[in-house]
């Protein structure tokens, strides 16, 4: 049951991720150098929440969300691409300014750490890595 609930709540946490990139998809013009790696997302219905109900996870009620059809990277942001668009811009992340940014611990519960952001995320990491520890808005940033 544990091995389920752990499946739930990271696949909730994928599409909450996804829905929170569509409105930077539809309103805010892509970088030339990014479309020719942007895949089409046709949209669809599914079921957000806790479909399984056995965590306490705080993501009930079960609901209907529709996404329209959108576009998406191919690839991910690398730690290497986002360092560039910080240096460049002069960009601090939310997490840089604030209350740094969730990690994990051993046993899988969330933890909000002040001492980690992108850049120290608490583990190691090249440039050719994913980034992590960014916020909606930090990728808003990213994409403008």
């Amino acid at each position: 049951m544990e091995n389920r609930g752990i499946k739930a709540t990271l696949y909730c946490l994928f599409i909450f991720m996804a829905l929170c990139l569509i409105p930077a998809c539809r309103q805010y013009p892509v970088r030339p150098d990014m479309s020719k790696d942007m895949v089409f997302i046709k949209g669809g219905c599914f079921q957000m929440g806790d479909i399984f109900r056995d965590v306490p996870s705080g993501e009930d009620p079960v609901h209907e969300v529709c996404v329209d059809d959108f576009y998406m990277g191919k690839y991910e942001v690398t730690v290497g691409e986002f360092r560039r668009f910080v240096r460049e811009s002069g960009y601090m992340t939310e997490a840089e300014q604030q209350d740094g940014c969730h990690g994990w611990v051993d046993e899988g519960a969330k933890l909000q750490k002040m001492d980690i952001d992108w850049s120290n995320p608490g583990f190691p990491q090249t440039d050719k890595d994913p980034v992590v520890c960014i916020t909606w808005n930090d990728a808003h940033k990213y994409v403008q």
